[in-house]
């Protein structure tokens, strides 16, 4: 893409030059007048045109892409960001109202989570719940991480209670990382299309995503280790078994060789494995093979229900301390009553039963999407909650059906959401399978995309 001529037509003279410079050029980003994805003149030029000193333009690209306005692709020079005016955050108030179907954001198959209401109504009625309406050490309770060790366990991870800890759900499990062993500037490597709560995580934290990119494989490893020689990269956030938007499974071979950069750079690894249960179960985690430098996310969110808000963190011993530090220092602990009522429905097998039935129950929506979208490249695995659509011509970008879907009264997310970095992303969306109240609702949503697939977009009714 050619770089484009730009310069500010007014700047604020109450401000230091550089900042002023970077709110002109925030401004017409936000209004459209320069577009995502565009590449920004040489520093050099760009100072020439505005008629400013070279490190005035250096401070202010710093502070643009701190602002996540661009960034810098080595040897390729700076780019506007792929997902400027894109809304990032998973929660959207937006999309929540009665009128739009939800197939946008991933739940857990709430139709059949009956059986937990009936499971928590049991745990209250038959538990002495005052020591569990007291503070505990922030690790959780040793027999709540006892029950986590064995539900690790039938995913492919051993992991001694000793060295796992109990968190208010993934995202939470997430940022407690990050604050505990991260610093406001550290790099951290992720696939080039990752989970939105990494990028809006990193982003208030101030620590810098680098995309690495992907292939009809997954994560490409001399990608990373390129990146690790370019760039002081301090961790690497993934998700090998079911990666978020794609669905893609990194393979064996690719893993060890994931492992050994990991190895090699003595990166942090941060796993996040919340679709594992709907991918291949026999296979090891990747931290087992780094397991001095890895620490396992298993969030159960999708197979208990969010409103548990429960995951497990499995570290290694050297990280442990800074990880509970960090939970201790934003909610001191997870609620003991619900790592009570998780303990107890994994303890009695229910756990597993559950996901059985959510397996198969996936596998039918899995198997209605492919049907619908019979004909288009609708990516997918046997079961799972989700299904990546790369869009045909004549879509442009995967934005432009998300907002076409929305005025059909369908939520669907574009790929613009996941993307890191300012790469080409191409026309394409992620469908949920979960998010719809039951299948006869999430069939009618399907069909209503199906629809505006078969017929050619009406951009003007778009924007």
């Amino acid at each position: 893409m050619e770089a484009f001529a730009w310069r500010p037509k007014e700047l604020n003279g109450n401000k230091p030059l550089y900042l002023a410079i970077a709110d002109a050029l925030e401004q017409d980003i936000r209004r459209g007048a320069v577009k995502s994805g565009q590449r920004l003149p040489p520093q050099r030029d760009l100072a020439d045109v505005i008629g400013v000193n070279v490190s005035t333009i250096t401070r202010m690209l710093k502070e643009c892409q701190r602002r996540g306005l661009t960034a810098g692709t080595v040897g390729s020079g700076t780019y506007v960001s792929t997902d400027i005016n894109v809304p990032v955050a998973m929660f959207d108030p937006a999309s929540f109202h009665a009128d739009l179907m939800q197939l946008g954001l991933v739940k857990s198959l709430t139709d059949l989570d009956g059986e937990i209401a009936a499971h928590i109504k049991k745990v209250v009625a038959e538990t002495d719940l005052a020591p569990l309406m007291s503070y505990v050490e922030p690790a959780g309770l040793p027999r709540h991480r006892e029950a986590a060790s064995r539900w690790l366990g039938n995913f492919g991870l051993k992991a001694s209670p000793g060295n796992i800890l109990i968190s208010a759900g993934s995202q939470n499990a997430m940022a407690c990382c990050l604050t505990g062993l991260f610093r406001p500037g550290d790099h951290i490597a992720v696939e080039q299309y990752t989970y939105p709560g990494m990028k809006t995580l990193a982003a208030m934290l101030g620590i810098r995503l680098i995309p690495i990119r992907m292939d009809e494989h997954g994560l490409l490893p001399e990608a990373l280790e390129t990146a690790c020689r370019r760039k002081p990269m301090r961790g690497l956030y993934v998700m090998p078994e079911f990666q978020n938007p794609t669905t893609l499974r990194l393979p064996a071979e690719r893993r060890e060789r994931v492992a050994a950069i990991v190895k090699k750079y003595g990166l942090i690894l941060l796993e996040d494995d919340a679709y594992r249960f709907a991918g291949e179960l026999a296979s090891p985690p990747l931290c087992t093979l780094a397991p001095e430098h890895g620490v396992y996310i298993a969030g159960i969110s999708k197979v208990f229900g969010g409103g548990l808000r429960i995951s497990y963190l499995a570290s290694p011993p050297r990280l442990r301390e800074q990880i509970e530090s960090a939970i201790l220092n934003t909610a001191w602990m997870t609620s003991p009553l619900n790592a009570e009522i998780a303990s107890r429905f994994i303890l009695d097998g229910k756990a597993m039963e559950l996901t059985r039935k959510k397996r198969a129950e996936s596998a039918r929506r899995i198997a209605l999407a492919r049907r619908l979208f019979a004909g288009y490249d609708c990516r997918s695995r046997e079961q799972g909650f989700f299904v990546w659509l790369r869009l045909p011509p004549p879509w442009i970008t995967g934005r432009e059906f998300e907002l076409t879907a929305a005025a059909a009264g369908v939520k669907v997310f574009c790929a613009e959401k996941f993307a890191v970095g300012a790469g080409p992303v191409p026309p394409a969306a992620r469908i949920s399978l979960s998010g719809a109240g039951n299948a006869a609702e999430l069939e009618n949503g399907l069909r209503v995309l199906a629809g505006i697939l078969a017929n050619e977009p009406r951009r003007e009714s778009v924007f």
